[in-house]
């Protein structure tokens, strides 16, 4: 009961700090233009590491107590979610609509966890933090660097955007399987061999536990000498 309340306190605590995040002074985010009180892309501004680390604490919150959201919720979840996410004010209720989606999906049950594990689905979550790291370099590419080098994009510009997205696809799969992965593989095996390496004791005089107390007097019987009985509680 206890943890759970100091849980329940610390999460409404972080998610204060996200409102202050949100819809605190300006020079705590230093961006003027934001798709949303929490859509933070200045690198160095002291709301954007805050966001990170109070968003990181809550999932690790919903991890804890992840069993107190039924799998059947996943639904009402991700719904509400969908319909909110054209929002730009929703921001903070989005935090706490994807606490509660992942929290129901802990169990990987239902519909929402079977449509999730849809093969190109999944992929695309192995690929997410390569997504994550080249999707802004590819658009940046395509629709300011293009064009200053008098490159200009014929067609409509969502064609372009379509293509820019296939494009990030491909390449944050490459990065993947290319760097990612083996880099992962590598350092795992590394970590590995250096926990595999036991250092070895060198028994001290004194160091060493005394020999127990017999429990009974005289020497202990052969279990085959016993009855049955009483070698099975001997046993």
């Amino acid at each position: 009961k206890g943890s759970w309340q100091r849980a329940l306190l610390w999460t409404g605590l972080a998610a204060g700090l996200l409102a202050f995040v949100a819809y605190g002074p300006l020079w705590f985010g230093q961006t003027i233009r934001r798709s949303g009180p929490l859509d933070i892309a200045a690198s160095y501004a002291s709301g954007t590491m805050l966001r990170c680390l109070l968003s990181f604490f809550i999932g690790m919150v919903a991890y804890r107590f992840r069993a107190l959201v039924p799998a059947r919720a996943a639904v009402l979840f991700l719904v509400a979610s969908l319909l909110l996410i054209a929002w730009r004010p929703s921001d903070l209720i989005l935090v706490g609509l994807f606490t509660g989606l992942i929290m129901a999906l802990s169990d990987d049950d239902g519909p929402v966890a079977k449509m999730l594990s849809w093969r190109p689905v999944y992929l695309i979550g192995v690929w997410s933090y390569a997504i994550y790291l080249i999707h802004d370099v590819v658009l940046f590419g395509t629709f300011r660097t293009l064009p200053k080098f008098g490159l200009s994009l014929p067609g409509e510009r969502v064609h372009w955007l379509m293509a820019a997205i296939a494009v990030t696809v491909v390449l944050s799969a490459l990065a993947h399987y290319g760097f990612e992965k083996p880099s992962r593989d590598g350092l795992r095996r590394l970590i590995s061999r250096w926990t595999a390496r036991k250092p070895e004791l060198h028994a001290v005089a004194g160091d060493l536990p005394a020999e127990p107390a017999p429990t009974t007097a005289g020497p202990a019987a052969d279990l085959a000498e016993l009855p049955v009985s009483a070698a099975k509680s001997r046993r």
